[in-house]
């Protein structure tokens, strides 16, 4: 394998989704009208209250927007109930789906969590197949399924297995102050970070910040509020794995 390249072991599993266009084909098309016009109450919601509210533009195939609204769809939720089912607020998932949101990672947890669903599921199409031993998948240098924020680029790794045990995750941290995070980052999960390079502070609500350069690793229960910022000249780089 060549430097950079990574491998997870354990087989594929694939789920296939596609996202609805057509209300012809929908047995119940009265009750998409309706979720429909709740979003457009949303829309008006946001002006009301002075945020920019823009003509919804078709989502890219793949795309994390269209993903979610399609696996919603399916499930036959409306926003408000995937909202109750995920802890997320049902604005910030309609703004997700019309793509004007990039969630953190923290964030699609929380959805994937609701749904049922692993988070590679909300990156790309997938087929079925079946769940069997000896599964693996290798991310070479420079592959994975990218995912921006305001405060971190993330590529997700192997994120063609299902049923992980684990998520691993190659980051940059581009948040140069805790004032980059609207909220600090907290999930179900536990988290280990190793350092590739540059520095970094890991902030939590328990701990004094702790600083942290290449090669250093830490072990942490993300379950209490966390934000991640870059200290040196560069930008740090990290490859991070956080409990499915």
């Amino acid at each position: 394998m060549a430097p950079g390249s990574v491998v997870a072991y354990d087989g594929f599993n694939f789920l296939f989704t596609c996202p609805v266009n057509n209300l012809s084909v929908i047995p119940d098309a009265k009750r998409y009208e309706r979720e429909a016009l709740m979003e457009i109450d949303e829309q008006e919601f946001d002006l009301r209250f002075g945020a920019v509210a823009q003509r919804r533009a078709p989502s890219s195939p793949g795309s994390v927007a269209s993903q979610l609204e399609s696996l919603r769809r399916e499930r036959s939720m409306t926003l408000q109930t995937l909202s109750k089912a995920t802890g997320v607020a049902a604005s910030t998932l309609s703004k997700i789906e019309r793509d004007e949101l990039s969630p953190t990672i923290s964030t699609l947890q929380k959805i994937t969590s609701g749904l049922g669903i692993e988070m590679s599921d909300l990156f790309t199409f997938q087929s079925e197949g079946d769940l069997s031993h000896g599964r693996r998948s290798v991310s070479r240098a420079g592959e994975g399924r990218t995912h921006q924020t305001k405060s971190c680029a993330n590529v997700l790794l192997c994120s063609e297995i299902k049923n992980k045990k684990m998520v691993p995750i190659y980051t940059t941290v581009i948040a140069r102050s805790l004032e980059d995070y609207p909220t600090w980052a907290r999930s179900d999960g536990e988290i280990f970070l190793m350092v590739i390079s540059g520095r970094m502070e890991l902030h939590s609500e328990i701990y004094e910040p702790l600083e942290l350069g290449p090669g250093d690793s830490v072990y942490y229960d993300a379950r209490s509020s966390n934000a991640w910022i870059s200290v040196g000249d560069t930008d740090a780089e990290v490859v991070w794995v956080m409990t499915a």
